[in-house]
């Protein structure tokens, strides 16, 4: 280890009160994934992660499309060159587009697993704007019943038509620029 340097690593909760947007989606076929955040129309600190915005005590509206937008500020000081930043989104459903100041990070399909991103190249100094598009995934008829659409999930669970949010923490993982990133453990009979 460096003189001077931290070894540890560093974990913080974005989790709170988010601002939200809801997103009607008109073709549910072809949903609509933006390239770029908006500026305005946004409910102030109206929606807390971790939590489905499909629940009850959210308004009705909400429901009606599975589509939205969320988005939360926090602050980083200068970042010493000997870190990384890790932003991990442990679960949301349906599709989440993340987006770190402006710039599309990643898209996380599995409503159940998170993986870490380095976003260090993307974080600044100062206040930083996270921003997720909850995007419906596309719908097709039923093959045996037009009237019936399906969801093209990729893990097919039925939670999927019922709820929608970012539901499990949101965390921002300080590391040191070398670190143990996974350990392998094999067996040998030889």
């Amino acid at each position: 280890m460096m003189p001077g340097s931290k070894a540890e690593r560093e974990l913080r909760l974005l989790n709170g009160w988010w601002d939200f947007q809801p997103v009607e989606q008109p073709d549910t076929a072809n949903p609509m994934i933006p390239n770029e955040v908006p500026d305005r129309n946004w409910a102030s600190r109206a929606y807390l992660v971790p939590g489905f915005f499909t629940d009850h005590y959210y308004p009705e509206e909400w429901r009606q499309s599975r589509s939205s937008w969320a988005r939360t500020r926090f602050a980083v000081p200068d970042a010493p060159s000997d870190r990384r930043f890790f932003l991990t989104i442990r679960a949301a459903i349906p599709q989440a587009h993340i987006f770190l100041n402006g710039r599309k990070v990643a898209v996380q399909e599995d409503m159940f697993i998170g993986e870490p991103i380095d976003v260090t190249g993307a974080l600044r100094a100062g206040e930083n704007e996270l921003a997720v598009f909850l995007a419906e995934f596309p719908t097709f008829d039923h093959p045996d019943d037009p009237s019936t659409k399906l969801i093209e999930v990729p893990w097919g669970c039925c939670i999927a038509t019922e709820q929608a949010g970012i539901w499990q923490d949101v965390e921002l993982e300080t590391r040191p620029a070398v670190h143990i990133e996974d350990v392998t453990i094999r067996t040998s009979v030889r």
